[in-house]
């Protein structure tokens, strides 16, 4: 699974980071944004582990971030809950009712 993301070049900074990938715009006056993927089958053992697909707008510098998307979590004993969620800072995330699955189009 891979992202693809074209920017322009007077845009694209490079950083990194251990625990997501993506693009953060700044310098600018943002309204909306816009995503979609595929959720992806994930499998797993051990500890509890999480996946997590989103698109948000906000939160770079501060805490006005809305965000929502879909996770799954794996638990200790390797059962797989699928989620869709979304939050608003400074709240927790909240789930959506939704059923979602390995394969469903975000």
């Amino acid at each position: 699974m891979g992202v693809i993301i074209s920017l322009p070049a007077a845009a694209q900074t490079v950083d990194s980071s251990r625990n997501w990938a993506g693009y953060a715009a700044q310098n600018g006056t943002f309204t909306e944004v816009t995503g979609s993927w595929t959720v992806p089958s994930v499998s797993g053992s051990g500890p509890t582990s999480a996946d997590a697909e989103w698109v948000g707008i906000g939160g770079v510098s501060g805490s006005d971030l809305i965000q929502s998307g879909t996770q799954t979590i794996i638990d200790r004993n390797g059962q797989i809950t699928y989620q869709a969620f979304y939050e608003t800072l400074p709240q927790y995330s909240q789930t959506i009712p939704l059923t979602i699955k390995a394969g469903d189009s975000v």
